[in-house]
């Protein structure tokens, strides 16, 4: 592996998602035509391939990309297996983009496998989101230059304090049926600092 980063190029990537694809790049099935079509360095191709013509899995082939092809029945997405596929490889740091725009139940889907697994590590990013997840501890929420409101969400029990926000918690509980946690924000763009005492949650930074 010559790279710490990986991105993880989903169905529905847009041209806008190339200001965010780093490192080596792993293709999810109707993401490796993306990929194909903007010339990228494709490293692997990992779903049931029912999204690529003919033409495009012979490209592939030409270029002596690694094909890891699934089954269509399967009980993991696509996006799951390419997930755990990443992992094994001991990655550092994980972009997916191409998570939006499409079915919300992918999405959805999505978002509850990246709360269970509770990868701070692991970021979905697009033109006006950054979603990550954060476990037990002291976090920093940091503003960033696309980013003007932060969430908070979970998909369990969770206890949580956080200073320097514009709406403050201190050992609070929420749980998957709290929304009030919606559209918080920095104070003089200083960081937020959460601190995580059960649970976890996913954090969002929207534009």
């Amino acid at each position: 592996m010559s790279n710490r980063v990986v991105t993880i190029i989903l169905a529905k990537a847009s041209k806008a998602d190339l200001n965010f694809i780093q490192g080596d790049i792993v293709g999810v099935d109707g993401g490796a035509a993306f990929a194909l079509k903007h010339r990228l360095p494709i490293k692997v191709v990992i779903g049931d391939m029912d999204s690529l013509t003919r033409q495009q899995v012979r490209q592939l082939n030409q270029k002596k990309v690694k094909l890891i092809t699934s089954s269509t029945q399967k009980n993991e997405s696509d996006a799951e297996l390419s997930i755990a596929w990443v992992n094994s490889q001991g990655y550092q740091r994980i972009i997916i983009v191409g998570f939006s725009g499409g079915r919300l139940d992918h999405y959805q889907s999505l978002l509850q496998r990246i709360f269970q697994l509770g990868q701070t590590n692991l970021a979905l990013v697009n033109a006006k989101n950054i979603i990550q997840y954060y476990g037990p501890g002291i976090h920093s929420i940091t503003k960033t230059t696309s980013s003007q409101y932060f969430s908070l969400f979970t998909f369990t029990t969770s206890c949580l304090s956080l200073i320097n926000a514009k709406y403050l918690l201190q050992d609070v509980t929420i749980t998957s049926q709290d929304t009030y946690t919606l559209s918080n924000e920095w104070v003089n763009d200083q960081p937020a600092l959460l601190t995580v005492k059960t649970g976890g949650v996913l954090v969002f930074l929207s534009h």
